[in-house]
């Protein structure tokens, strides 16, 4: 999102890094381990989220007025719970800019043989 932000900052266009949560949709429930865990056991029951709560944020940035001046204006691109959040760790600005544009290039050649 960061990259593509910059790419297109002349443009009317703004992109968006989405986290839903734990969403209980059974995706894992067959899965041991880890997907277990998370989607399944009552430890985590009040982290997780039904299936319209997950989807609210994705929503929220298709549709917000606000979305484009939280992205141009304050800078962010990541949002969770609605909101967004302070990006930390190697995805903070500043951090690690250098492996922005890198990503970018590791992504297309991935998806490439799908598109």
């Amino acid at each position: 999102a960061r990259y593509l932000n910059c790419k297109y900052a002349d443009q009317n266009i703004v992109t968006t890094c989405v986290h839903p949560g734990i969403v209980k949709t059974g995706l894992l429930s067959h899965s041991p381990g880890f997907g277990r865990l998370f989607f399944d056991s009552l430890v985590f029951a009040p982290f997780r989220k039904d299936i319209p709560s997950g989807a609210a944020t994705t929503l929220w940035c298709a549709l917000s007025p606000s979305l484009k001046g939280d992205v141009k204006d304050a800078g962010f691109f990541y949002f969770y719970n609605q909101k967004p959040q302070n990006a930390m760790g190697i995805s903070a600005p500043g951090t690690a800019d250098h492996l922005v544009e890198e990503l970018e290039k590791l992504q297309r050649k991935l998806v490439a043989p799908y598109m």
